[in-house]
């Protein structure tokens, strides 16, 4: 239901993009829950903001009234709510609470495709409309599979077209587009904004396209089993299932409940006896939670978050995979009810044989876009036993072995390689970065990217780098690294720059 679509690498990179076109700058504050995944604050990180953390509800949700209290205390102008596993907070109430303040409202939708806010039913618009702008995810386990992905979302033209360039929609590319405004909206923008190369590739969005018109019939029968789960969940006298916002249709794709009355150490024998019968489940405050907000120690919260913090020592979170029968539900409500029956007198053990953690298989028609990897809906490199089953890992071996490299980390873009080599290089923001005039954007945007200067060395009739040009820049520059780029494989004589580099310590 939006007017302009960009799609990209990734989620993450949605919502990092989402800032920087909602003109977020550094060292500006941005409200988000303190219940969300990492990615969430490493966005705001990633954009030199500062993450002010809104405490969470007991229904997983961000506390109004705290957001209220937050508004004043910080001077935040920016608020970007994650709906965190599909929860929606009272989004009118959200929009007039920002509204009210002058704060700029953008939404995380990564957990929340095909959930729809208005009437609780399958009519009312999508989640993300509240605010300017919304990003949500093709990731393993979400509602589209693509392993790696996410699309930024708008009805604003400018933030649209800012974020395709951003992206990558460099020179006249935009054109190429379908779901971005008009040429005209773009103006300079392709000279005036970086090019971060953070693009969606046409194999993430084969697979994607045909589970696109499956959503509305997914989130049926997952509702249909969500529900079920959840009445008899909730019969339990240690088990509360928050209910869920009733002007929101949800969509059941996992399940959320809070253990009551329970010790930290019961806590701890529920999960380990669950895990015992096949069923892994995930305690939101575990010490190695990637949503746990004690372990963004990149943004630390510069407060205490006490009922965010108790809420997360009780809240367990289990998926409901779509392929699984519905006799197979029967058995994991069983195995939660047994298992927290391990400080009373053992019951007989029911145990899950089948595998929870398997990604849903992506549809045939994405099938045959792809190869055999796809028939097993492994797309996540992180989604295997061992390295030595990781197509990705295999990748970096070959890579390494045919250039003659000890080691290879295999990235979303080369534009990405270039950015982490120079921060791995030790580039540090102001520090100048000596670089060849003739080159593609990205290698100035990933110095751009680190905080660094380009120093531009003058290039031959035969597209290298003017290795006297290159000693001249080094003495008036004072630059300590050079980043070589050998442009339609062409090459300097590399013996020569090595030792130029060598002789001034760059």
């Amino acid at each position: 239901g939006f007017k302009y679509c960009v799609a990209l690498n990734s989620c993450g990179s949605a919502l990092y993009l989402m800032l920087l076109a909602a003109g977020v700058q550094p060292g500006d504050g941005v409200l988000t829950n303190a219940f969300t995944f990492v990615a969430v604050p490493s966005a705001i990180h990633h954009a030199g903001a500062k993450p002010v953390y809104v405490e969470s509800t007991a229904g997983y949700t961000m506390d109004l009234p705290n957001l209220k209290s937050k508004i004043v205390s910080s001077g935040a102008k920016f608020c970007m709510i994650s709906h965190m596993r599909g929860k929606i907070a009272d989004m009118d109430e959200v929009k007039k609470i920002c509204d009210g303040a002058g704060v700029i409202l953008l939404e995380d939708c990564a957990h929340s495709i095909g959930v729809r806010f208005g009437a609780g039913t399958a009519t009312c618009p999508h989640t993300g409309h509240h605010g300017l702008a919304c990003a949500i995810s093709s990731q393993s386990y979400k509602m589209l599979n693509s392993g790696e992905g996410g699309f930024f979302l708008t009805d604003d033209g400018p933030m649209a077209a800012k974020v395709a360039v951003y992206a990558g929609a460099y020179e006249g590319l935009s054109e190429k587009h379908i779901a971005v405004p008009p040429k005209e909206v773009f103006g300079d923008l392709p000279t005036q904004l970086p090019n971060y190369s953070l693009r969606m590739s046409a194999l993430a969005a084969a697979v994607v396209r045909p589970q696109i018109p499956t959503i509305e019939e997914r989130v049926e029968k997952y509702n249909a089993r969500y529900y079920m789960i959840e009445q008899r969940l909730n019969k339990h006298p240690l088990i509360e299932v928050p209910p869920q916002n009733p002007k929101v249709r949800i969509c059941g794709d996992s399940i959320q409940f809070n253990l009551q009355r329970a010790t930290d150490e019961q806590v701890q024998k529920f999960l380990a006896e669950c895990k015992s019968r096949g069923l892994p489940c995930e305690l939101f405050g575990a010490a190695t939670n990637a949503r746990n907000f004690v372990n963004w120690k990149f943004s630390p919260a510069e407060e205490s978050l006490p009922r965010t913090a108790q809420m997360l020592s009780r809240a367990v979170d289990i998926r409901l995979p779509l392929t699984w029968e519905d006799s197979d539900f029967l058995t994991l409500c069983q195995v939660v009810e047994e298992s927290l029956a391990v400080v009373m007198p053992p019951v007989k053990r029911a145990v899950i044989t089948k595998d929870i953690k398997a990604p849903d298989a992506v549809p045939e028609a994405g099938i045959q876009e792809a190869t055999q990897l796809m028939r097993l809906g492994k797309l996540y490199r992180y989604n295997v036993k061992s390295a030595g089953e990781s197509v990705v890992s295999l990748c970096e071996v070959e890579v390494a072995q045919y250039t003659g490299f000890k080691y290879c980390v295999a990235l979303n873009s080369c534009g990405s390689a270039l950015y982490l080599m120079l921060l791995a290089a030790g580039v540090k923001p102001g520090d100048a970065v000596l670089s060849n005039a003739f080159t593609f954007a990205a290698v100035p945007s990933a110095i751009h990217h680190a905080g660094a200067k380009p120093v531009y060395v003058e290039s031959t009739t035969g597209y290298t780098m003017d290795v006297s040009d290159l000693k001249r820049k080094i003495a008036s520059s004072g630059a300590k690294f050079c980043m070589i780029s050998h442009m339609r494989g062409k090459i300097a004589d590399m013996d020569e720059v090595k030792k130029a580099c060598d002789a001034a310590g760059v």
